[in-house]
């Protein structure tokens, strides 16, 4: 069983509370040791789902779980091993998608404007 999937009916009958809700409770898993990219579970596809539907701007509680899970999202990219071959590659653009979301889109990646 993956559990449910992030599916448009389902995210649509989800409030801004609901989705903030959400993408917190999976932050805090994934800060205990969840994985993001691998197992069985479906935690990258509903971040990436959650994400699309968050409104900006973000409050600064939301802005401290979206930092947190972006510091967690480069350390899973970090830990990658790339000689396992197209899994590893696999799951690495999808960290890699998430981290954009997140540290750009988001603003929690830190200043990117040139000085």
């Amino acid at each position: 069983a993956d559990g449910y999937e992030p599916s448009v009916c389902l995210l649509l009958q989800m409030d801004q509370v609901m989705i903030r809700r959400v993408l917190s409770h999976l932050a805090y898993y994934i800060n205990l040791g969840w994985s993001v990219t691998s197992g069985s579970g479906r935690s990258g596809e509903w971040i990436y789902a959650l994400l699309a539907r968050l409104e900006t701007p973000v409050h600064r509680d939301d802005a401290a779980v979206l930092f947190g899970l972006l510091k967690n999202l480069a350390l899973a990219r970090a830990k990658i091993d790339f000689s396992k071959g197209d899994k590893d590659r696999s799951n690495l653009s999808k960290l890699n998608v998430l981290i954009v979301l997140v540290g750009v889109y988001f603003e929690q990646g830190g200043s990117l404007k040139k000085k």
